[in-house]
């Protein structure tokens, strides 16, 4: 079984012991936002990008909304 990649954020998460479940589109045509909802079955509404900032005492997280401009209803400080 071929090793998960891992981004930045993954590898917080995983310090943290935070749960998170990845999926990877590398091999596939699927790069927008409403693409991904329809692979995984899902309201485009629902799906969202995630921007993390890591700044000198905190970590921000900006949740993007995968098929339109704008951000969801603020950031998250995780500090």
């Amino acid at each position: 079984m071929k090793k998960e990649e891992k981004i930045n954020v993954m590898r917080i998460l995983d310090q943290k012991k935070i749960k998170r479940v990845s999926h990877c589109y590398a091999d596939t045509e699927t790069i927008s936002g409403e693409k991904v909802a329809t692979v995984l079955k899902q309201d485009p509404n629902q799906v969202f990008k995630t921007l993390v900032t890591i700044g000198n005492s905190n970590i921000i997280i900006n949740g993007l909304y995968s098929h339109r401009n704008g951000v969801v209803n603020g950031v998250v400080d995780c500090s």
